[in-house]
């Protein structure tokens, strides 16, 4: 039970990277050289659960278990790993909070000048950081976790002015571990610092020169700034490993990233003929694509359809989905649609869906392309509204509007909470001549979205376009108009309402000012109806006149002049 109400009650934190649990701070273990009160069954059975809830992604979760626990224990240990949770997961107020008891509980000790350390690196105050993360460093079995506490804390802020004291705290471990290298080198890349982003990723490759994970993370970290001297990390590995097919990848990666065309072209054309694993071969087909090599991408995805049978399916989706478009674009309408069939479910379904639709549709088969998107399940929400948005097109252009509206009405019914939607079925229902319809989706849309000016303005303007409810129509129109002035699609539908109340003055004066914004030709019409209505033909034929020296071409001007007998 306990559990439970903590996970309702948890924080989100689903923008959490990998959090790690440092070997010093696992919930099982005092934490370093600092001395904590021993931990009972009850609270040790908390923090291993905190620990896994972490490794489930409910790392909100874990922060409140650890949190409760710190608070009841005065541990501060565990109001360390709180923190940890929470700064890894870029929650700075939950971060905050587990800092600021960290600091309560260690008040007096030695350790007190860590949670502090971390107070003065989180408010730029580098320079009375760095004595403490030095000295604490010397504590941890893996600094590496460290450094990365040290960066969630700065949260991509002043990454330039930090640098200095990173490669500072750095430098001890510099060459010797890999991990700590690796780390700075990203950072640097982040502060755009190409000299001490090559520096350490240079540094991590000699402490670990054999290891090609290593050689593979330095590369990956270094490439976005300098994918030349990624290339040249791999190249110079590869002589002696020319079989190592996973760092092979990385440096075409490198080549592409580097627009070395050519290079990358030979790379994957030898990779197509090495043992990949599954989503190597899709990232494969992906550079290809890039390069604008569709036959090797083919191949790519096309080898690990046949050798990767029991992949996710999703997986095998995106290589289908990737060989239709493939397909699509070398004019192979038959084979890109083969390839979407084979999508049944997941992910891609939709998007397989609609691409079989659109190629029906382009090919001179509407009938087909209606019967796809009508016999498609899809089971989220947004795939049911993209399918139906897809399928009232389609059924609009074949100039069947009601069985659009009738299959909107029916998605509608199903989708929940989803404005636009709503918006997008009114508009329908307008094209139908379904006022009650209208009305209903148009109120519902207000409802979901009350500061929005775009549902008042389209049923007062529908309203008043019918010459219905007009005292309702400038109602919605007027807190359109409050909610964004001086626009020029309000101030037209305002203008427009007044002419249905018959008040020519007010009307005009809402139409220039909407023209004076933006001179298009429905606000002409409408402003000419106005004049004409009121009697000054005078100020018609000016405007007509006005309107065909600006537009001289403009397809408008011969039904307005038929319309209101005007030269």
């Amino acid at each position: 039970m306990l559990a439970g109400i903590m996970l309702s009650s948890a924080p989100d934190f689903s923008s959490a990277q990998e959090i790690p649990a440092d070997s010093k701070e696992a919930a099982a273990e005092k934490a370093d050289s600092y001395s904590y009160p021993a931990l009972t069954s009850d609270v040790l059975f908390s923090l291993i659960a905190s620990e896994i809830a972490v490794q489930r992604h409910q790392s909100g979760s874990a922060f409140l278990t650890l949190m409760e626990e710190a608070k009841k224990t005065g541990n501060p240990g565990i109001a360390r790993r709180a923190f940890a949770i929470a700064n890894l997961s870029a929650a700075p107020k939950e971060a905050s909070e587990a800092l600021a008891l960290w600091s309560k509980l260690t008040a007096g000790t030695p350790e007190a000048e860590v949670p502090a350390a971390y107070e003065a690196l989180r408010s730029g105050n580098f320079d009375a950081a760095e004595p403490a993360f030095a000295k604490y460093l010397k504590t941890q079995s893996r600094p590496s976790v460290v450094f990365q506490q040290i960066f969630a804390s700065l949260n991509g802020q002043r990454i330039d002015k930090a640098l200095p004291l990173l490669t500072s705290l750095a430098k001890p471990y510099e060459a010797s571990e890999p991990a700590v290298d690796l780390a700075i080198c990203s950072v640097a890349v982040q502060g755009a610092r190409r000299d001490i982003a090559e520096r350490f990723a240079r540094s991590a490759i000699k402490a670990a020169p054999q290891n090609p994970a290593v050689i593979r993370q330095a590369a990956i970290a270094l490439m976005p700034l300098e994918p030349q001297a990624s290339a040249d990390m791999l190249k110079q590995f590869l002589k002696d490993s020319p079989e190592d097919s996973a760092t092979r990848l990385i440096y075409a990666q490198s080549l592409l990233a580097g627009k070395q065309k050519a290079e990358f072209t030979a790379q994957a054309k030898l990779l197509t003929t090495k043992k990949l694993t599954g989503t190597q071969w899709i990232q494969l087909g992906e550079m290809a694509e890039q390069n604008g090599e569709p036959k090797i991408a083919e191949t790519a995805y096309s080898t690990f359809l046949k050798t990767e049978q029991k992949a996710p399916a999703d997986e095998r989706n995106l290589a289908y989905i990737r060989l239709g478009f493939l397909s699509e674009n070398q004019l192979r309408p038959e084979d890109a649609l083969s390839w979407y069939e084979q999508v049944t479910d997941g992910k891609y379904y939709v998007a397989a869906r609609l691409r079989s639709a659109d190629i029906y549709q382009k090919t001179g088969r509407p009938d087909r392309a209606i019967a796809v998107l009508e016999q498609a399940k899809p089971k989220a929400d947004e795939g049911k509204i993209a399918i139906t948005t897809a399928l009232s097109q389609l059924l609009n252009a074949a100039n069947q509007p009601w069985q659009a509206y009738d299959a909107m009405q029916q998605t509608a019914k199903t989708v929940g909470n989803a404005p636009d939607f709503l918006y997008s079925t009114a508009m329908q229902a307008d094209k139908v001549n379904d006022l009650q319809g209208v009305e209903f989706y148009l109120r519902k849309y207000i409802a979901l979205r009350p500061n929005s000016s775009t549902g008042y303005n389209a049923l007062g303007y529908i309203f008043a376009e019918r010459n219905v409810q007009l005292r309702e129509a400038l109602r919605l129109v007027e807190k359109a108009n409050t909610l964004k002035p001086r626009d020029p699609y309000i101030l037209d539908s305002l203008g427009w309402v007044y002419y249905r109340l018959k008040n020519y003055e007010k009307a005009k004066q809402f139409l220039e000012s909407s023209l004076s914004l933006r001179y298009d030709a429905e606000t002409v019409e409408h402003l000419l109806t106005v004049l004409t209505q009121a009697g000054d033909r005078a100020a018609a034929q000016a405007e007509l006149d006005k309107w065909a020296a600006q537009h001289p071409d403009d397809q408008s001007l011969p039904t307005f002049r038929k319309k209101f007998g005007l030269k």
